[in-house]
């Protein structure tokens, strides 16, 4: 069975809309298996998790690794939302509320990265949502970051919170409130 693969957009969002790496880290990510100079249409998940890594072990070095994917996820959505494919689901986004934003987080997720199981979102009470994610290979702070991220672009006016609960090898909780 082969290893699942993403789309090529999530790369440019991050590497090249959002990052721009200095040499150092276009080397990195070239030995990873993710040249910018010859970008393919799409890539292993692997691949994707590895070329997080070393950009947050080159840009966030000095933050615990929770806290530096959750800012990789943060600048991710800045990028992402640049390209062509970002820019047509912004529009929408903006109009918005953020429990449906939340609700769409599946259907989102499945597009993007097809591996990634989203469980349908349950509200736990006013203002608070758990989304159960089943993913072989985790990145929780970084989905977080991208919540976080994508809340600014909604009809949302108030600080958004995520939380990671329910961690284990076979997924974790992403609880969202504000």
């Amino acid at each position: 069975m082969s290893e699942p693969a993403i789309d090529a957009a999530l790369f440019e969002g991050m590497f090249v809309r959002a990052l721009r790496p200095d040499d150092a880290l276009r080397a990195q990510l070239k030995e990873i298996g993710f040249d910018l100079d010859r970008m393919q249409p799409r890539y292993p998940v692997s691949v994707w998790r590895g070329a997080l890594d070393a950009a947050r072990r080159r840009l966030f070095a000095d933050r615990a690794e929770e806290r530096g994917f959750r800012a990789l996820g943060n600048l991710f959505i800045d990028g992402y939302f640049e390209t062509i494919i970002g820019k047509v689901l912004a529009i929408p986004l903006k109009l918005m509320s953020i429990d449906r934003v939340i609700q769409n987080i599946p259907k989102s997720w499945k597009a993007a990265r097809p591996d990634l199981h989203v469980d349908p979102p349950q509200r736990e009470g006013p203002q608070r949502w758990r989304v159960h994610f089943v993913d072989a290979y985790p990145l929780p702070g970084f989905l977080a970051g991208v919540v976080e991220g994508a809340s600014r672009r909604t009809s949302l006016r108030s600080e958004l919170h995520v939380d990671i609960e329910r961690l284990d090898e076979r997924g974790f909780d992403l609880v969202i409130r504000w």
